[in-house]
């Protein structure tokens, strides 16, 4: 009898699909001789042309498959999928993600042995997924389904044509390389939107975790004395370079004299969207908030006035960046007094009094 793979769809709580595994049909095969790498064939309804799958892992013990990985050979590119596996090696089961579809179309079943189902297994999300839960029923899915693997390393599938992938597999030397376009279908083109909307907020959250911690880091008096030489320097103007080199420190500007960390300026660079933000970004590098709320850039007014070297060095840097929209240094300088200015207003100063109950 030949073994079965249920692919489960826990997100969507009851479709499945079943791959029988030819190369495991003696349920007595010596799980020792299974290896990471290893091809068996394979045969799907749900992916068209489904011949092969290869193992990626085992458990330590070779007693469970832990992930595998399936490729449809018989299309002309070469769709990709993988899934968390529990069981005994004739007794699998894999969790995969698929588009939404109406309620009305889930939790439905066509019957199939539930035997075939291994329980204790991981849903996408890493979270352990019941026993009762685990069984789930096989049943026969319509090749014009969309099925969409839970690795985030692996693409979406598309099983409705000939199964090519809305994005291009894992880098396999047995897979012919080849160009593929980006799905044009409306759930997948809000998708890319989502996740790009998503990487842009994650890199500004990157970036300002990364100032204030090295803010707080530096803003914090050591208890003891401490070897000069064992203490971080801070970005900023040094005269002699041999020490911000020495902490692996690169210089802003050739020549200027302003040394910051590489990762504080990778985060600066990938944070911003425009020559006027990267220098907004490499000002919180060199200047706590607190220096730029009671400073601007001539010293006028009575407020302290940001080094000249380390501004200058800023907007040079910035206003070199031609992979952003050109930007005069005017243009740069003014965006950073727009910065200082809001961070001195009304509404700043005072936040902080709001709500108070009237004396």
């Amino acid at each position: 009898m030949s073994a079965r793979l249920a692919l489960v769809d826990w997100l969507d709580e009851g479709f499945s699909s079943i791959i029988e595994l030819g190369a495991v049909s003696e349920p007595r095969r010596d799980p020792a001789r299974y290896r990471p790498g290893q091809e068996v064939a394979a045969r799907c309804p749900l992916f068209k042309g489904l011949n092969r799958a290869r193992i990626l892992a085992l458990s330590g013990d070779r007693q469970e498959l832990k992930r595998i990985q399936v490729r449809a050979g018989g299309c002309p590119r070469s769709s990709w999928g993988a899934g968390m596996l529990r069981g005994p090696p004739h007794r699998w089961v894999a969790t995969w993600r698929r588009d939404r579809l109406p309620l009305e179309r889930r939790k439905h079943s066509t019957g199939g042995n539930a035997d075939d189902v291994t329980t204790s297994v991981l849903d996408p999300e890493g979270t352990q997924v019941s026993e009762d839960e685990a069984r789930a029923t096989p049943q026969s899915t319509s090749s014009s389904e969309t099925w969409h693997s839970s690795s985030p390393d692996c693409p979406h599938v598309d099983s409705s044509g000939c199964g090519v992938p809305c994005s291009p597999g894992p880098a396999d030397p047995g897979v012919r390389a080849g160009l593929t376009e980006p799905c044009t279908r409306p759930e997948c083109e809000r998708m890319r939107q989502e996740l790009e909307a998503l990487r842009d907020r994650y890199a500004k959250v990157e970036a300002q975790n990364a100032v204030l911690a090295q803010r707080l880091g530096g803003d914090v008096e050591p208890p003891r004395e401490v070897d000069s030489e064992s203490v971080r320097p801070e970005p900023g103007l040094y005269e002699d370079p041999a020490l911000p080199w020495k902490h692996g420190m690169q210089e802003l500007v050739p020549g200027g004299g302003v040394f910051l960390y590489p990762a504080q300026l990778a985060l600066a660079r990938s944070s911003a969207r425009s020559q006027t933000a990267l220098a907004r970004l490499l000002l919180d590098v060199f200047f706590s908030r607190q220096e730029q709320a009671r400073s601007n850039l001539s010293g006028e007014n009575g407020l302290h006035r940001l080094s000249p070297p380390i501004v200058s060095a800023i907007v040079a840097y910035a206003v070199g960046q031609s992979q952003f929209q050109p930007s005069s240094a005017a243009v740069v300088k003014n965006s950073l007094r727009n910065k200082l200015g809001c961070l001195r207003a009304p509404s700043r100063q005072q936040g902080a009094t709001r709500g108070r109950p009237a004396a």
